[in-house]
Parts: C-alpha cells; structure tokens; sequence
C-alpha cells in the first residue's frame, strides 16, 4: 500500500508510455479471445457428430455381440466422452458413494470388471444401462437392472436422453 502513490505518479509523469502500455495489453488480450473462440470453433464444434457417428457404429455392432464380455468391450472406447464430476461437498460426496453403491449392485457389475477392468468398469455399466433399450432381450437380461428408486435413477434417464440426442442428431 505504501507504493501505490509512487506507482500512480510514476504512471502519469508520461501519460504517452501509460496509454501506450494499457492499449497494448487490451488488444492482446482480444487477440487472446479471438484465438481462443477460433480453436473452438474449429476444432471442438465438430466432436458432437463425430461422437454421434461413433454411437451409431457401436450400438449397431451391439447387437452382434454374443457374450457379455464382447459387449462389453464394445461399448468401452465410448467411456473417454463420459466425464465424471468430483464433488468437493460432503453431501455431494455421499450421493456419490451411493451411486457407486448402487452401480457395484448391479448383477454384471463383477463380470465387467472382469471384461474391461476395474479402472472404466463403473463407467461401461452406466453406459450399458443408459443403452439398455438398444439392446436384445438377452443382453438386457444378463445386464440386469437398476432399483429405479436409486439417487442413479436420475442420472441413468439425463444420460439416455443425452445418447438419444446423439443418435437422433446421427440418423
């Protein structure tokens, strides 16, 4: 605090060099902006289709899939798209807990993890669950079904209206 009025006295004893100084810090600062809403604009505007084409492909290589563990594998490269939100609350935390519970109690879950893994193996049964309707009868019945009165309930039906936007925006 004891510098700040040599810093503004300093500062306006050339007033030329001051507005030189903040014209050229707003202008790269737009520049940063422009840039910025560039990049997006080519390179992440296009990852909506590309996922909605990559869904297509997997879910219409589903139904070939003859055991559980193919499946499963299947639907595995569709997991880098999910992102999962880290609650830093306790409340948050604890619903998390629960709809890790709930996921863990699904009858598959152990045969998925054999199938892909324990590190994406929560992530493939909520994707098979979200895609249970595209599924046959079979594959829905070795999947097995979630209490719908679960905290993942929720979730389950935001997801699947999300992967039928997808698809709808594919076909």
């Amino acid at each position: 605090m004891r510098y700040l009025p040599l810093i503004f006295k300093n500062s306006v004893r050339n007033r030329r060099r001051s507005v030189l100084t903040i014209a050229s810090l707003a202008v790269s600062l737009c520049l940063l902006g422009v840039v910025g809403a560039l990049y997006t604009v080519l390179y992440i505007r296009d990852a909506a289709p590309a996922l909605a084409r990559r869904l297509v492909s997997i879910v219409s290589a589903l139904g070939s899939e003859e055991n559980f563990a193919g499946l499963c594998r299947a639907v595995l490269p569709l997991t880098s798209h999910l992102e999962l939100r880290v609650p830093n609350a306790p409340a948050h935390q604890d619903a998390l807990a629960t709809a890790r519970a709930a996921l863990r109690n699904v009858a598959a879950f152990p045969t998925v993890v054999d199938a892909v893994g324990a590190a994406r193996a929560e992530a493939v049964t909520v994707l098979l669950l979200a895609m249970a309707d595209r599924l046959t009868p079979a594959q829905r019945a070795t999947i097995g079904a979630i209490d719908e009165g679960a905290q993942i309930a929720a979730e389950l039906n935001s997801l699947r209206a999300q992967l039928a936007a997808l698809w709808d925006q594919a076909c």
